[in-house]
């Protein structure tokens, strides 16, 4: 003042501190229902009090691991971080966690329905694939019609059992790290061995007239080599339709077979003897 300077007071000593930091990383794949783990990096002094997409958390060290479990595929940031002594600040960084879902149905497999195993032991089939799949699994019924798969990413090969004749049916499904699909539809094959059939055929004097028809057909055997035959037939997925044990032949016999109650298509009658096993096609048409 106008009388002069008073004494200085005592300093003051102001610190000034570095507002706090959270980074967030990593990226994560799971399968849903798994957890990820996430990991924040921090700076100031702790404990920390953070706010992760809407959620509070705590952390107490530096880096500091959470785990999460989302419903659906998630980025993960940080909205604000606040230290021990009250210091806040913005977060930086994101992660991302992904949910791999389970492949979907897998395409039908499409290759040759009708497959002579005399001249073609082994066949390939094929699917266009599924969502979300990695590899691939495939199944055939009965399992008696055949001895080997081998799949190569999206075909597989199957090798036929021999003598097998009949209907077989092949689905494939998606598989990947977090499960299996659903079977595709199946594709419906008709199995046939041509060894021998002409032969057999004669032996038996075997004759299915008409042929194609309406379901209604006469079955006639002509023989002395045997003395009676089990028939039946099948439709494309090996549901039995008909079946008829022990039907005498006595040198010559005929028939009428009727199921005219069944659908159009190809059916497969198989006339078993002592002789061996015969099949041939019976075709609906109306």
């Amino acid at each position: 003042n106008t009388s002069g300077i008073g004494p200085v007071s005592d300093s003051l000593a102001v610190t000034v501190l570095e507002a706090p930091t959270a980074t967030i990383a990593g990226n994560e794949t799971i399968c849903a229902g798994e957890e990820a783990g996430l990991t924040v990096t921090l700076t100031g002094v702790a404990p920390w009090l953070l706010v992760i997409n809407a959620e509070s958390y705590s952390a107490s060290a530096s880096p500091w691991t959470f785990n999460v479990s989302p419903g659906v595929s998630t980025a993960y940031t940080v909205t604000s971080v606040e230290d021990a002594v009250g210091c806040t600040n913005a977060g930086a960084g994101s992660a991302q966690v992904d949910i791999l879902p389970l492949p979907e149905q897998a395409a039908a497999p499409s290759g040759p329905e009708t497959v002579d195993t005399d001249e073609t032991p082994t066949t390939v089939y094929a699917t266009a694939g599924a969502a979300n799949a990695d590899t691939y699994g495939w199944e055939i019924t009965p399992a008696d019609a055949y001895t080997d798969i081998s799949v190569d990413g999206m075909e597989c090969t199957v090798t036929w059992a021999y003598p097998y004749t009949g209907p077989a049916n092949i689905s494939v499904k998606g598989m990947n790290d977090c499960g299996e699909g659903s079977f595709s539809s199946e594709l419906n094959v008709t199995l046939e061995n041509s060894f021998g059939i002409d032969e057999l055929a004669r032996a038996l004097g075997l004759a299915v007239y008409p042929n194609p028809n309406k379901g209604s057909f006469t079955l006639e055997l002509a023989t002395t080599q045997v003395d009676k035959v089990n028939v039946r037939i099948v439709n494309a997925v090996g549901h039995l339709v008909y079946e008829k044990q022990d039907m005498q032949v006595n040198s010559h016999f005929s028939t009428n077979i009727d199921i005219s109650g069944e659908a159009e298509g190809i059916y497969l009658m198989v006339v078993e003897s002592d002789l061996g096993v015969h099949t041939g096609r019976i075709v609906i048409q109306k």
